[in-house]
């Protein structure tokens, strides 16, 4: 089989596969190669079914994926075409088997390129893309570096990556892969069972479902899970007891937090500990007796404990410094005396640390020994049986896949024979030699809707089949800028707000860009990137160019913002030793100067420049901070990203618990009364992801990001090293 190269029209639309680029009613829209590969090789043989393996041969080639890389190419070619799956008006699913093509395919016959026996409507006006030339380089003086972002909950951190990242290429050797089971909604956190032949998970219902996350046990031999909680919580984080009799889970009910336990064949649940609600991860030493939790203290970083379980006296051990997001995913070494974890340093970002760990009288190890140091994306790690390598997927420069690190001395290798697509929550069976990780499908997309009902929200026309994320209007009113990772990397990207004349601004091919402001002039953006992980602020000139980059400090410096007159820009640092607010002239020219005292990391200016609305890193809501009198003065117990400022009024979100959605509330300035707007909703399968909100200059509409879609299956690899 061979894909059709040469233009066609399918039904309303032209196909110019060559230009991977799409004319219909929608307008004219550029696709990912992949896609337009997917589309071409059913168009080869209209009507005709077209095997699943016959199209990841031609179309994935030599690059080992599941099949749901296909899945995920089929469904965004029918959002494309606005196709029902189920009724397959343009492409059919054979059950099993794979898809036809069904809607008629002529070919270009006459001089002026037109189809003779086709009825084409007359296109709608032109949707132009363009790319700003790539840059060769960042000014001579400075070399960029990656943003630096916040993390919260390791779920959260899950979906974050997901949202985050396109697919890269990776190990070529084809390794025995199998989707564990096709449950809708999303399976997290898999844990194998002693003996290797049972996995536990959390799982997150499809849409509708009132349940928040479930444990669930499932026989390796079986394809059904067996659900052993259900609550309107969360039960996340399951590890097995050494003798794989019982599961230890971290419950998330509201305000009400702890580590439960049950019996691997169900039952009664019992609480063993109470725990804050905000953890990043836990562990149980090979003999049962430690539990070693990553957990927030007073505001502070994630730092790792260990409780007794019998005793439940704990011992910390370790202290992250303070301006960290902190220390995640404890892992047990096999005999148990040493303790794996990833420091993360921002935005889902940070290396692999060691810790001894003496299980008769555990004490606070200040200097863990760094086993990694180039701060890129990890999403999961497993000790090797012997001990003598640590096992890790990763997003290095070399490519995104698993990577062995001899602890013993060098550099990590990638392993051979596996391809992990999009990994998250890595676990390993040395008992079966299995390795289990999380395959994600997902869309972000931006919603605008009118102020006065927000009910009546339309997906923007800029939007794609990948993310777009943190949407700002532009102060005069006729553009917008937002994140896309619709170019494999996130990117700066502006449009008009009717989705012509896009274009992608940065061409960095960095993960963690992010946070585009306008300058009030909408003539320049400042955003945030990072490179060898430290975050930086730059700005780049509306209509493309080569950003020029203002901050220079060995500390982080993220989100900026514009003053009112548009000739400085406020920041976030933690070159102080704690997060504050910062300005530094708009042209690069001068030295930072530090605004804030007491705390400050998102901010935005008011109108008439006396008061900075900002979050703390130190203190949950939304603050003012009065530049005249040097003093906070705490707003409301809004989200920390999903607030904005205009000319004369605050616009925030709240909600009462994790799952439920975001109400919109209006505040006017400087001060009056409080009305709700209405609510945006929380997608279930990432209920703690939030994409941003703007409001239009003229106050009559409000943008924001929302998850369409979230799905994740657990993909088990047999007999991989």
């Amino acid at each position: 089989m061979h894909p059709l190269e040469q233009d066609f029209y399918l039904a309303h639309w032209h196909i110019q596969p060559m230009l991977n680029r799409m004319t219909g009613p929608s307008g004219t829209i550029t696709v990912e190669p992949r896609l337009m590969r997917t589309l071409t090789c059913l168009a080869a043989q209209p009507g005709q079914v077209v095997t699943r393996d016959a199209l990841l041969d031609e179309v994935w080639g030599d690059v080992i994926v599941s099949e749901n890389s296909l899945t995920n190419a089929i469904s965004g070619l029918r959002k494309i075409f606005e196709d029902d799956p189920e009724t397959g008006r343009i492409i059919e699913t054979i059950r099993g088997v794979g898809y036809r093509l069904t809607a008629a395919i002529t070919h270009p016959t006459s001089s002026d390129g037109m189809a003779g026996t086709t009825a084409y409507p007359a296109a709608p006006p032109t949707v132009e893309m363009r790319v700003a030339a790539p840059p060769t380089s960042l000014p001579a003086k400075t070399n960029p570096r990656w943003l630096w972002g916040g993390v919260a909950l390791i779920t959260l951190a899950v979906a974050v990556f997901v949202f985050a990242f396109a697919l890269r290429p990776a190990p070529t050797a084809t390794p025995h892969i199998l989707p564990l089971n096709s449950l809708p909604g999303s399976e997290l956190h898999p844990s194998f069972s002693p003996d290797g032949q049972h996995l536990a998970f959390s799982r997150f219902g499809p849409p509708g479902t009132t349940n928040g996350a479930d444990l669930y046990v499932q026989s390796l031999q079986s394809e059904a899970p067996v659900r052993l909680t259900s609550s309107r919580g969360a039960e996340m984080l399951p590890v097995w007891s050494p003798d794989g009799t019982e599961i230890l889970f971290f419950q998330h009910s509201g305000l009400a937090c702890g580590l439960h336990a049950i019996r691997a064949v169900g039952g009664a649940t019992r609480k063993v500990v109470d725990l804050p609600c905000g953890i990043g991860g836990l562990a149980l030493s090979p003999d049962g007796t430690w539990i070693v939790v990553a957990q927030v203290t007073q505001n502070g970083p994630l730092r790792l404990v260990a409780i007794h379980r019998t005793t439940l006296a704990s011992h910390p051990l370790t202290d992250p410094p303070a301006h960290l997001p902190g220390d995640y995913s404890p892992r047990f070494s096999p005999d148990g005396r040493e303790i794996l974890f990833q420091r993360v340093i921002g935005q889902n970002v940070g290396d692999l640390y060691r810790i001894p760990f003496d299980p008769d009288a555990p004490t606070l190890i200040t200097t863990p020994e760094p086993l990694t140091s180039d701060h890129t994306t990890i999403t999961g790690y497993a000790w090797s049986a012997d001990q003598q390598s640590v096992l890790f997927a990763s997003t290095r420069s070399q490519g995104r896949g698993l990577w062995r690190l001899p602890l013993a001395g060098g550099a990590p290798t990638l392993v051979r024979a596996v391809r992990l697509n999009d990994p998250g929550s890595l676990a390993l069976s040395h008992a079966a030699n299995r390795l289990a990780y999380i395959d994600w499908s997902y869309d972000v997309n931006a919603w605008e809707a009118p102020v006065t009902n927000l009910d009546d929200a339309i997906r923007t026309t800029w939007s794609s089949t990948r993310a777009e994320k943190d949407p700002q209007y532009a102060p005069d009113g006729q553009r917008v800028a937002f994140i896309s990772n619709r170019s494999g990397h996130n990117e700066v990207w502006v449009s008009n707000l009717d989705g012509s004349q896009l274009l992608r601004l940065t061409s960095l091919r960095n993960v963690a860009t992010r946070a585009p402001r306008w300058s009030p002039d909408s003539r320049f953006l400042a955003f945030e990137s990072r490179i060898d992980g430290q975050a930086e602020v730059f700005v780049i000139d509306a209509e493309g160019g080569t950003p020029r980059r203002l901050t220079e400090a060995t500390t982080h410096e993220a989100l900026p913002s514009w003053s009112t007159d548009g000739q400085h820009l406020y920041f976030a640092s933690d070159r102080s030793g704690a997060w504050e607010i910062w300005q530094i002239p708009a042209t690069g020219e001068g030295t930072a100067t530090q605004v804030t005292q007491g705390g400050g990391y998102r901010s935005q200016i008011t109108a008439d420049g006396t008061t900075l609305f900002l979050t703390r890193r130190d203190a949950p809501g939304l603050w003012a901070y009065d530049l005249e009198a040097d003093e906070h003065r705490f707003v409301a117990d809004a989200d920390r990203v999903n607030w904005t400022v205009t000319a004369d009024a605050l616009f925030y979100t709240t909600r009462p618990h994790i799952a439920a959605d975001h109400t919109v509330w209006r505040q006017p300035l400087p001060t009056g009364r409080t009305d709700s707007l209405g609510t945006i909703p929380t997608h279930p399968q990432a209920p703690l992801a939030r994409w941003g909100l703007t409001v239009h200059p003229d106050g009559t509409r409000l943008l924001y990001g929302r998850t369409d879609r979230a799905e994740s299956d657990i993909l088990l690899l047999e007999d991989f090293l």
